[in-house]
């Protein structure tokens, strides 16, 4: 059944919530409706996930480039992927609305553009390449996950801005007190020229029931007070100066491109396993691959529900049937020296097994070497549970100078733990004299 065409009218769809309505056939949340209807200037709009924020600032720049309210529009997020995301959200809205037909052009590449049958247009940049973004003046620009937009490449946006005094939008899930957290606290004061607006996923009623039940699991298991769930699922503000890993060195590593399980016959392999407590956590083992080229991934994550010895021993013996592993790095730490003893009798005791006690010196050593890894290329896939982990981890130093890690009130570690264990490994391997098992 064909969509009814819709006489368009500047004067009927000066009101944003309706244009939504209307056009593209959507209802924008009570909270949402705040924001398109606030006459501020430029907007902060600090959020949870699975608020609708996506869809909302979607609808909007739709509504700036078919109403010819904004002739050039920009959108730009931390990372080319990000940006995608809305670039994707905006064709589909309006296929769905029946009004593709008013883009006169979609490109993805070599840069995102959309431009509407009016000639007006919506660039998408990628705060991962600053120099991208340099040279053109813009009638709005809308900064989405702003938080996380690094220090240089704001720097480059800023400029696009002055010639035309356009608005900035900016949606963010929050994190650390920086930049944007002045702007937001900049609005709370009263500055007539920035709207603040907050809201999170209890907010938005058009969240499936089974999108609200996996919301809730993760509170249940992270903890109401860990900086995760207040942060990415509440949209709070939070502390950051005694996280471990700052959020946008964790989020730099990740790719959606590796390859996990395969193996390459001029690779190495090094496996670490964080060893469960009796009755906590779980039994982590997770593999790093180090390229002849010296590049350096993740290639296999997997877990055993609590501490399974024997279980443990067999799942290491046939991942070193696969990968031939040049060292293996376990955690000895109370319950954990048994299968690390197991697995060097059942390997042959060669010496490519080694367990480490956790204490403060070694974490504080295996973390640092990590953290060094992480700024070298290192990637590692989206994994839920090791992403939320490496983002609670946490720091304290005592009252001997000693650095402390530790995870939140309710809060779990294993993951990171077995990632450092591999990395460990590969630190202490002496690369050049080795060569690969594979022929």
């Amino acid at each position: 059944m064909m969509q009814e065409e819709i006489e368009l009218n500047e004067e009927d769809f000066k009101n944003p919530v309706a244009f939504q309505v209307a056009y593209l056939n959507q209802t924008p949340h009570k909270k949402q409706e705040e924001v398109l209807m606030s006459p501020k200037k430029h907007k902060v709009i600090v959020c949870g996930r699975r608020s609708g924020k996506t869809q909302m600032i979607a609808g909007e720049l739709i509504r700036g480039g078919v109403l010819k309210l904004f002739s050039a529009q920009l959108l730009v997020a931390p990372t080319y992927k990000q940006t995608m995301i809305v670039f994707d959200k905006i064709i589909e809205l309006m296929n769905k609305a029946g009004v593709y037909d008013d883009i006169m052009k979609a490109t993805q590449s070599p840069h995102p553009k959309i431009i509407f049958k009016n000639n007006c247009f919506i660039d998408f940049g990628s705060a991962d390449n600053p120099d991208s973004l340099r040279g053109f003046a813009y009638d709005r620009v809308m900064k989405d996950e702003s938080a996380f937009i690094k220090k240089g490449a704001d720097a480059a946006i800023k400029p696009l801005t002055y010639d035309k005094g356009a608005p900035v939008w900016e949606t963010t899930t929050p994190w650390g007190k920086g930049d944007v957290w002045e702007r937001w606290s900049r609005g709370m004061k009263g500055d007539n020229n920035i709207g603040v607006f907050h809201y999170n996923y209890k907010d938005n009623p058009y969240l499936s029931p089974d999108g609200v039940i996996e919301i809730e699991k993760d509170i249940l298991e992270y903890g109401e007070d860990s900086l995760y769930v207040q942060a990415e699922i509440y949209g709070n503000f939070i502390e950051d100066r005694d996280v471990y890993f700052k959020r946008e060195d964790i989020e730099g590593c990740i790719s959606n491109d590796l390859l996990l399980g395969e193996t390459n016959p001029k690779s190495l392999y090094y496996l670490g396993v964080d060893v469960a407590g009796m009755g906590e956590d779980e039994s982590v083992f997770i593999v790093v691959e180090r390229t002849r080229e010296n590049n350096m991934r993740v290639n296999f994550i997997d877990f055993y529900d609590k501490n399974l010895p024997r279980e443990i021993v067999g799942k290491i013996k046939i991942l070193d049937e696969k990968y031939h592993f040049v060292k293996i790095c376990m955690d000895k730490t109370g319950i954990g020296e048994g299968p690390e003893d197991w697995i060097s009798e059942v390997l042959g005791d060669d010496g490519r097994v080694e367990g480490i006690r956790f204490t403060l010196q070694s974490k504080q050593d295996m973390y640092s070497n990590l953290k060094k890894i992480m700024g070298q290329g290192f990637k590692y896939p989206n994994h839920k549970k090791l992403i939320f982990q490496m983002m609670d981890l946490r720091y304290e130093t005592t009252s001997s100078g000693d650095l402390k890690l530790h995870h939140s009130e309710r809060g779990h570690d294993d993951y990171p733990d077995a990632l450092a264990l591999a990395c460990w490994g590969m630190k202490e391997d002496e690369i050049e004299t080795y060569t690969p098992y594979f022929k």
